[in-house]
């Protein structure tokens, strides 16, 4: 008499999901089968919201030089497996929260079975990682996948009915962009876009392609304009500006592949 019962909901569903859902096998599904990205559309699509929440709970911060270098020479270190292993433990952290300095493998042992994040407990560089830099981390590993199906051309075909490469107008517009926006910003939403939304976005490719690129501010690097007034008002609105209405959905494939070749030269400059 006199007393209550108070549960922890957030930590009976993280024991939930242990003894029911993790460690099941899941299924495969061949390359040949599925040409397109292949890490869960669930969270691309529908929980990516929680990464800027996840980053306001446990301060984050860039990759470790050294791990971001490996990242870039390893190709094989950016896989689907790798990339659904980083939502699975992306969703926990949702819940639990964590120490920023806490390491992935250390996070793991805790909150998953060992079966449930082998890349991320197993791996030397990855298991090292604290939960500040997972945010990035995530981030780097959904860009190189993108970037893996984008230069093979496996995105639906409404994204590359724009012929084989850009006019030398659209060439030209897309360098007057740099001047507009942070460097890679639009190579960022492109890959963003082309990784969360190609599987399941029905637009015709005809489709004005700021109308695509502004379905979220969260294909966008923090503040991309250089003018402040543009990052404050509609992400649409600020971005017809800056891509003309010629440019359409069906330019996304010759968009990526011309920005990628401008970062190649800036590069090597």
């Amino acid at each position: 008499h006199g007393s209550a019962l108070l549960y922890d909901l957030d930590r009976v569903e993280v024991q939930l999901g242990n003894s029911l859902v993790l460690g099941k096998a899941l299924p495969t599904i061949g390359q040949a089968d599925l040409p397109t990205l292949t890490y869960s559309e669930d969270f691309r699509a529908t929980r990516l919201n929680i990464l800027p929440e996840i980053a306001r709970a446990i301060p984050q911060g860039p990759l470790d030089p050294h791990a971001a270098q490996t990242l870039a020479r390893d190709q094989s270190l950016a896989s689907a497996d790798l990339l659904g292993q980083l939502g699975l433990v992306l969703s926990y952290l949702h819940l639990t929260r964590g120490d920023p300095a806490m390491s992935l493998s250390a996070y793991c042992n805790l909150w998953l079975r060992a079966t449930s994040a082998p890349l991320l407990t197993q791996h030397p560089l990855l298991s090292a990682l604290p939960l500040g830099q997972v945010v990035d981390l995530f981030h780097t590993i959904e860009a190189a996948l993108s970037e893996q199906s984008l230069a093979a051309g496996c995105v639906p075909e409404r994204f590359k009915s724009g012929g084989p490469d850009l006019s030398p107008q659209k060439q030209q517009c897309v360098r007057g962009i740099a001047s507009r926006v942070k460097s890679d910003a639009l190579l960022t939403a492109v890959l963003r876009f082309a990784s969360r939304f190609a599987s399941t976005y029905t637009d015709p490719s005809n489709t004005p392609l700021a109308q695509a690129l502004a379905m979220s501010w969260g294909l966008w690097p923090p503040a991309p304009f250089l003018d402040p007034a543009a990052n404050q008002g509609p992400l649409e609105a600020a971005l017809r500006q800056v891509l003309p209405i010629d440019f359409v959905v069906g330019d996304l494939i010759n968009l990526y592949r011309f920005l990628a070749k401008e970062r190649h030269d800036r590069e090597k400059a």
